[in-house]
């Protein structure tokens, strides 16, 4: 395949409007032209046909110009057009070999690299060899990203092993399914261990006495009254609750009785000299009465006090190593 005419090119590097004049060319044709006379800008249209590139066309852009670049070729396969920034046609199978072929594939600079070399072999094995050395490139290209990455990595985690454990040894070990629950617990004991100082420094701990029981709870509460007989005592129940004065009907009797005076009722005056019942009431509520009811209401007093809601919530508060006998009131010890 070979060119035979170029029939326009327009607002391409130096070609503001341009053809080649005369008939069409044959299968060998020189085209000679003095440094900067557009030699290269065709080589470069030829390329951008070739591998349907129109990327090297618009590089090549006319400064200055507003139109878009155009381009009418005549293969011997036939027409080959370039405009509205595409190619219509073209031939794959033409070859440019100019300067930039030599940059790209054989030669650049003064001296011949390993890039140089394997830009040659792609120049022997062909297009496909080109498409598969690249696809080999961007592989080893990729390699050199993850071992270089590797070794990063691995030299940061080195650093976290013990000096006799390699990398590879540690790679090595089972996997523990416990090992969060263990990490755990020794973050709590270096933890422990870090305060270690400060709890060296506190007061060693102190028993710390809780509210109980007054002393003679259990001793009182087995009293009876001294000296009242059964039957006096049982008088006095069936009275009072004849007329239904189990509440405060004791302690009413019991105020009263002291106000008999000449044996007359301080109620309505009758006598009440011989009253059987009367009689009880003075033998169920004497001295002994009075003793056993101070004795019990003391007791009650006692016991609440020290059973209160406040003194619990005081023990509760009491801090370690502080003995509540150092912060309350005695009656924390009955």
């Amino acid at each position: 395949m070979f060119l035979k005419k170029i029939t326009k090119i327009q607002n391409v590097g130096k070609f503001h409007n341009g053809g080649v004049s005369g008939g069409e060319y044959g299968k060998y044709t020189l085209l000679y032209a003095g440094n900067g006379r557009g030699k290269t800008t065709i080589c470069a249209v030829l390329r951008s046909m070739k591998a349907n590139n129109p990327q090297i066309l618009q590089e090549r852009c006319t400064l200055g110009a507003t139109a878009a670049p155009e381009v009418q070729l005549l293969l011997d396969s036939g027409p080959a057009t370039f405009t509205n920034g595409a190619w219509k046609s073209g031939a794959s199978a033409l070859h440019v070999f100019d300067g930039a072929f030599v940059t790209t594939n054989v030669h650049a600079g003064e001296e011949v690299s390993t890039d140089h070399r394997r830009s040659i072999y792609r120049v022997i094995v062909g297009a496909k060899g080109v498409q598969l050395a690249e696809e080999v490139d961007a592989l080893d290209a990729k390699i050199t990203e993850i071992t270089g990455k590797i070794a990063s990595e691995k030299k940061a985690l080195q650093q976290h092993l013990p000096q006799a454990i390699t990398f590879e040894k540690f790679l090595g070990f089972a996997e523990d399914p416990e090992i969060d629950t263990k990490i755990a617990e020794q973050k709590v004991k270096i933890t422990a261990a870090s305060q270690a100082a400060e709890i060296a420094a506190k007061s060693p701990l102190k028993p710390s006495a809780i509210p109980s029981l007054p002393y003679d709870f259990l001793p009182v509460l087995g009293k009876t009254i001294a000296g009242v007989s059964k039957e006096a005592a049982q008088k006095v129940a069936e009275h009072l609750s004849k007329h239904k004065w189990s509440g405060d009907g004791e302690q009413w009797i019991a105020a009263g009785l002291p106000h008999v005076q000449d044996d007359k009722c301080p109620f309505c005056e009758n006598s009440v000299k011989g009253n059987v019942l009367v009689d009880m009431y003075s033998q169920y509520f004497d001295q002994s009465y009075k003793v056993f009811k101070a004795e019990l209401a003391n007791l009650q007093s006692t016991a609440l006090s020290v059973l209160s809601e406040a003194e619990g919530l005081a023990v509760a508060d009491v801090p370690f190593g502080v003995d509540i006998q150092e912060r309350n009131s005695p009656a924390l010890r009955l």
